[in-house]
């Protein structure tokens, strides 16, 4: 189980930054996502990582997903994988080949088994330290990067955290939840249970009675309904000379939002806006600049959504 970061680096001009600080800047930022991990989303399969037979006696396929354990780390099976029933289990790293089952350590057992992941974090391209010689052995090197990966086991049982039943919607309208699992659980989440014969031939699998699912809103979606105001018509005003203050419009229509943006472009400024209750009505109060163009302008009308309205020659300075 990993502890929690609480405290990340901060760095000044001069400091001296040692390998201390820049790993704990790596290891706050994972305790983090660990921590909502848990606390929002909690643990078990997200997506896939169904078992299934692999064709040949004693081996099954995993299919690619993607799971939370009860630390909160992700663990990703990007590729089908191939696990035989007699070995011990297999690790599995970022950049394995398809299909490294491992070997069988045992003769085939018959009977039920289940088949959990769990994860696995491993130290990767050893490099040569600076003040060691050209060789490479355990003192003179250090590795450079660890590995994210995940280990798959044959468990005796299906195990006791995940036992019972889901929370039911009661239970979380009325916030009698503790978020996160609780101290001490086990790391392992559970695929499937699998049952063999003596030929190991799969007799049954199981993806769902010891398969803890996390809930995820990923494939929902939707898409808004644009609504744009409508203008319908501008009150007439004789035309305005440059330096004019105080010019009323009164704009009529539909959708008008307080929080909306007028513009009458370049020369004038819209010194107040006001809409009327149910937003049909827009009364907008603008100032010409001396330097203001001859000509007419357009009326712009942004709602907070970005969406926008215009009207034409809504005013028209001389």
């Amino acid at each position: 189980m990993h502890h929690d970061t609480f405290e990340r680096p901060r760095f000044f001009p001069r400091q001296l930054v040692t390998h201390t600080e820049l790993n704990q800047a790596g290891d706050y930022a994972l305790a983090r996502l660990r921590r909502h991990n848990r606390m929002m989303h909690g643990w078990g399969v997200v997506h896939g990582a169904l078992v299934c037979p692999a064709g040949d006696p004693w081996q099954l396929r995993i299919t690619p997903g993607y799971l939370l354990d009860p630390a909160g780390n992700e663990l990703c099976v990007p590729k089908e994988q191939v696990v035989d029933l007699r070995s011990d289990g297999v690790t599995v790293m970022a950049g394995d080949p398809f299909g490294a089952c491992g070997e069988p350590a045992r003769r085939g057992r018959p009977g039920k088994v289940w088949v959990a992941l769990r994860y696995v974090e491993e130290p990767r391209r050893p490099v040569r330290t600076p003040t060691s010689g050209c060789g490479c052995d355990e003192t003179a090197c250090e590795y450079s990067r660890l590995g994210d990966g995940y280990a798959v086991a044959f468990l005796p049982e299906c195990p006791p955290s995940h036992a019972g039943s889901p929370p039911t919607p009661d239970q979380f309208l009325n916030g009698v939840l503790t978020p996160g699992p609780p101290a001490g659980l086990d790391p392992w989440v559970v695929l499937a249970m699998v049952e063999v014969d003596a030929k190991g031939e799969i007799v049954a699998i199981d993806n769902c009675s010891c398969r803890r699912i996390v809930t995820t809103l990923a494939p929902f979606w939707q898409r808004c309904t644009p609504q744009p105001a409508a203008i319908s018509q501008v009150s007439a005003t004789e035309p305005v000379a440059p330096g004019a203050t105080g010019v009323k419009l009164v704009v009529e229509g539909s959708g008008f939002d307080p929080a909306a943006r007028v513009d009458l472009g370049l020369g004038v400024r819209v010194t107040r806006v006001e809409v009327t209750t149910g937003g049909t009505t827009m009364l907008v109060t603008a100032h010409v600049l001396h330097s203001a163009a001859p000509g007419g302008r357009t009326l712009t009308v942004t709602l907070p959504d970005g969406s926008t309205s215009r009207h034409p020659e809504a005013i028209t300075i001389a």
